[in-house]
């Protein structure tokens, strides 16, 4: 059954609010309202599709009432149809001029009222539409550079060191263990690149809520060391001391620390945030990660010795927020929060010269099946 539109008469008349709800109730909702006080506190308390508003009303005129609509971002694109003893042209055109769709003079003939209702609403439906097609476009647009940002810098990467590996390959002779380690590498970087393509896809859809959330137990251990080895030629460049804490000692490489998640999403948030907190290192700085569990869950802390500028700060998880890198595409911490929010954590950070920087990325606790399968 289709909703009916909601429509707000307005007359300081209670003849002529009962003549106008008579008319319309069979087929629309009504709202009635007394004067210009009561129509605007119903108008942003019923956000009615339709206002018919008399004019002349004492205190507060028709016409201060269409203004203080207008002026309310809550009530601005309401339509409003003004009816009216004051007939002049100088009269309907003032009302128009304020914003209003039409312009009904007193006495109305009860067909004609409901004939220009009917045509109205059905414009202001159309017209929703339409902006609903636009933001739809606005966003297929946005989604569109967002996949340019990434195939223009972040696929760079990958890309070259296929191409790189492949010249090496067609040119001189490689022994055959060297032949074999080209070739993996080219491999890596072909599931690197198809990894990224399939996230952009997925931040869409996390973005449009159309995301659907599969958890499973995610040991993070295994994730952690292998971003850090794919980031080695930056630790080998900064000459970075790179360290996994698990509570109050180092992990040793035989432990478990899992999390309620999905494996690419946990490898693509920690990958983010690893490759931030590294290339914000000063050079021979460190980076430690903490993995802690607690009564509510558990957390994993990314810490570095570089401070976020203080021009980010307030906008650090925004999208295209970035400082201080070339070609860089902003979309790093955003998608960070993005995911994790998904998985049903949270992040936050904290920043300073004299304590450098530490993001702090909180997964929620194991439910049903998993608890038993999964002690904290």
């Amino acid at each position: 059954m289709t909703q009916k539109h909601t429509i707000l008469v307005v007359d300081d008349e209670k003849q002529n609010r009962a003549l106008l709800a008579e008319l319309l109730k069979d087929d629309y909702k009504i709202v009635l309202a007394k004067n210009g006080l009561q129509a605007l506190e119903r108008a942003r308390e019923h956000l009615p599709d339709l206002i018919m508003l008399d004019v002349l009303m004492p205190e507060m005129d028709g016409y201060q009432v269409i203004r203080e609509l207008k002026a309310d971002e809550l009530t601005d694109e309401i339509p409003v149809i003004f009816i009216s003893a004051l007939d002049s042209a100088g009269d309907e055109e003032k009302g128009l001029e304020l914003g209003a769709l039409d312009y009904i003079s007193k006495p109305f003939h009860p067909s004609i009222v409901r004939t220009r209702v009917r045509n109205h609403l059905s414009l202001c439906t159309a017209l929703s539409q339409l902006r609903a097609q636009k933001q739809s476009l606005e966003e297929a647009a946005a989604l569109r550079d967002d996949v340019e940002r990434i195939m223009h810098h972040d696929l760079k990467s990958p890309l070259n060191g296929i191409l790189g590996a492949t010249q090496m390959l067609l040119g001189d002779s490689y022994p055959e263990e060297e032949r074999i380690e080209l070739t993996r590498m080219i491999e890596k970087s072909g599931y690197t690149m198809l990894d990224m393509i399939s996230r952009s896809l997925d931040l869409y859809k996390m973005e449009q809520g159309l995301y659907r959330f599969a958890p499973q137990p995610v040991d993070l251990i295994p994730i952690l060391n292998r971003v850090i080895n794919d980031n080695g030629s930056l630790v080998r460049t900064l000459r970075l001391g790179v360290a996994i804490h698990i509570g109050d000692h180092e992990a040793d490489g035989s432990e478990v620390f899992s999390v309620p998640g999905e494996a690419p999403l946990c490898y693509s948030l920690l990958a983010n945030l690893t490759k931030n907190a590294m290339e914000a290192s000063p050079m021979h700085g460190s980076v430690v990660i903490d993995l802690r569990r607690d009564a509510v869950g558990s957390s994993i802390s990314i810490r570095n010795q570089g401070e976020v500028p203080e021009e980010i700060r307030a906008h650090f998880f925004d999208k295209y927020t970035t400082a201080g890198k070339s070609g860089g595409t902003g979309l790093g911490t955003y998608s960070a929060r993005l995911m994790i929010l998904t998985m049903g954590g949270d992040i936050g950070f904290e920043t300073s010269a004299e304590r450098g920087t530490e993001v702090t990325v909180r997964f929620p606790l194991f439910s049903g099946d998993f608890a038993a399968m999964n002690p904290a």
